[in-house]
């Protein structure tokens, strides 16, 4: 088992541990000092991991349905009205047994019942453990956007177990990996480098590789989060791919898109917008798709540019009618652009060239 810590401002510190089989271990270990713990998770996951749970000394399963659509005001209520009426204190502890979703709602959850309560991740798909499940992000959806709704609110522990991800299918395995391409292009040539060259075995779920890119990813989340815990500045950089992503996943009401899947076209479309601002080279484009493809994943824009403004400009990143992009000038470089404007955009992007992109 590996061990990274997050080190926050005010002396606050986290400990990420990473390791196959370790759920049991580290479970019992860190919820013995609470009053009561409540496991929120899905109902398939806690029957596929029922014997982990056995010797674990929780007191309730809170389960939430499948999907984005759990991220609501209306499923805050649901579960905080449970957790209460099962004798919820301001010492217990909730663990987020899931992906994105779980940790989120959770997290979410956490930092307003009774004005905050201890949450741990334990993230079961490869998007929340390597991105979503650190940094204290929290968030809940609404018709208008994603995660317009949310704290700053960091767990207690992060669990990472590689036994989780044999739940995953396919295609959500695949999803994840569009975050680890992400770490590669705004800071990690090296990772972006070794995908190239391992696709395959990481495809094909090679373990020791798997714990590679997870760990070189967290440590990429780790450096970022520890410079800019509220993102006010460096931490802007994580949202790559993710302006464009979250605008198809709220055009498709989160319905068509994985996470992963929406943020790929979305870095495809920043990396189109960088090089026609003459931002980066052709090579950036050509290498970033030529991956993305290698992975299984779609690259074309499902959407009209503008179908997609409307969504981009309620984003968080959005500022005094200003669209804010992260945009790449080279593999393992950004840089943040806020000076565009929606007529910029939708003109710029439609400029024809000889490469047809």
């Amino acid at each position: 088992m590996e061990e990274l810590k997050i080190y926050l401002p005010d002396k606050r510190e986290y400990p990420i541990y990473i390791g196959d089989n370790i759920l049991k271990e580290k479970i019992n270990e860190l919820i013995l000092p609470y009053s009561s713990s409540f496991v929120i998770s899905h109902n398939f996951l806690i029957d596929y991991f029922r014997d982990d749970f056995t010797n674990i000394k929780y007191d309730s399963f809170i389960f939430v349905p499948e999907g984005e659509k759990s991220k609501s005001f209306k499923e805050v209520i649901r579960i905080v009205r449970n957790i209460t009426n099962l004798g919820a204190d301001r010492k217990s502890v909730l663990l987020a047994f899931g992906g994105g979703v779980i940790g989120d709602l959770t997290g979410f959850l956490a930092s307003i019942y009774m004005r905050g309560i201890d949450y741990i991740q334990i993230p079961t798909t490869l998007l929340a453990q390597v991105d979503s499940s650190i940094g204290g992000k929290t968030g809940i959806n609404i018709p208008e956007g994603k995660n317009l709704v949310g704290t700053f609110y960091h767990p207690k522990a992060v669990i990472i177990d590689v036994k989780t991800l044999e739940t995953l299918p396919q295609r959500e395995y695949i999803s994840g990996i569009a975050e680890i391409v992400k770490y590669g292009v705004i800071m990690d040539y090296e990772l972006f480098e070794y995908l190239e060259k391992n696709y395959l075995d990481i495809k094909n779920r090679n373990k020791e590789k798997l714990i590679f890119i997870i760990r070189r990813s967290l440590e990429c989340k780790k450096y970022v989060v520890e410079k800019d815990e509220k993102e006010s500045s460096l931490r802007m950089i994580l949202n790559f791919g993710h302006t464009f992503g979250h605008a198809i996943e709220a055009k498709s009401r989160y319905k068509k898109y994985l996470h992963g899947e929406a943020v790929a076209i979305g870095m495809i479309l920043a990396t189109q917008l960088a090089y026609k601002l003459k931002m980066c080279d052709l090579s950036v484009y050509e290498r970033l798709k030529k991956l993305l493809l290698n992975f299984g994943f779609a690259v074309n824009n499902p959407y009209k540019l503008e179908e997609l403004i409307p969504f981009i400009q309620r984003d968080k990143k959005a500022y005094k009618g200003k669209l804010r992009f992260i945009l790449p000038e080279k593999i393992g470089e950004v840089k943040i652009v806020d000076y565009l404007k929606e007529e910029d955009i939708i003109r710029v992007m439609k400029e024809g060239d000889i490469y047809g992109i």
